[in-house]
């Protein structure tokens, strides 16, 4: 399998390749989900171990009888039907709207509060990035990467925040941060009424700028 950088994926993303028959493998310490169960195939994206954990203590995977390494869905899910756009003379300009993110609109929200629009942001990009790097494979022998920026250095920090702020928020973190759902995927996903989106939303964020506020004071 290539090494190439893989997308990181968030549960409810690895849940829906799982879920239309595709498979999990753990090779060279890193995760990756496939949309089929030929690995031959390019890889859906990368996901960390604490997902693929997460879904093996849920009872949600199972390993493969025949082949140990990989990991199937306990139920195969039928993917959903593709949704049919409207006519685009039907949309605004006559071109098909791309969809808003719920991060972006809370962004937009924090403009007029230049100091705590500067914290989301760090706190946001830090998440990410740690997600990213969690999911990445190890580095190679001889291979050279800055200090803390490998996977078991963000693994360990994913780790410590999840035990900070609890499972729930952790995963609305992933919704909102890596799959950059709309106000109403993230609803779906985090099984709330549209309307209570945003507030939800707002209040992860908010719980993940104070979590890495005490993580910096910490280390001081």
């Amino acid at each position: 399998m290539s090494r190439a950088r893989l997308r990181a994926l968030s549960e409810t993303q690895v849940r829906r390749v799982l879920g239309a028959g595709g498979m999990l493998i753990e090779s060279g310490g890193q995760w990756r989900a496939y949309r089929s169960q030929d690995a031959r195939l390019s890889a859906a994206g990368s996901l960390s171990p604490l997902i693929a954990g997460r879904l093996q203590d849920e009872g949600a995977v199972h390993a493969d009888p025949q082949r140990p390494w990989r990991f199937l869905a306990i139920e195969r899910l039928a993917p959903a039907r593709a949704a049919i756009p409207p006519p685009a003379r039907l949309l605004e300009g006559g071109r098909r709207q791309k969809p808003v993110s719920l991060f972006d609109t809370i962004m937009a929200d924090f403009i007029s509060k230049p100091a705590d629009l500067a914290r989301l942001k760090a706190a946001s990009q830090r998440f990410q990035v740690d997600m990213r790097q969690a999911s990445a494979a190890p580095a190679r022998p001889g291979e050279r990467r800055p200090p803390g920026a490998g996977p078991e250095t963000a693994l360990s920090r994913l780790t410590a925040l999840q035990a900070a702020i609890g499972l729930d928020r952790f995963r609305q973190l992933e919704s909102l941060l890596i799959h950059s759902g709309t106000a109403k995927a993230f609803a779906r996903e985090a099984g709330l009424a549209e309307a209570e989106a945003c507030k939800t939303a707002l209040s992860a964020l908010m719980a993940l700028i104070a979590a890495y506020d005490l993580a910096v004071r910490a280390a001081r």
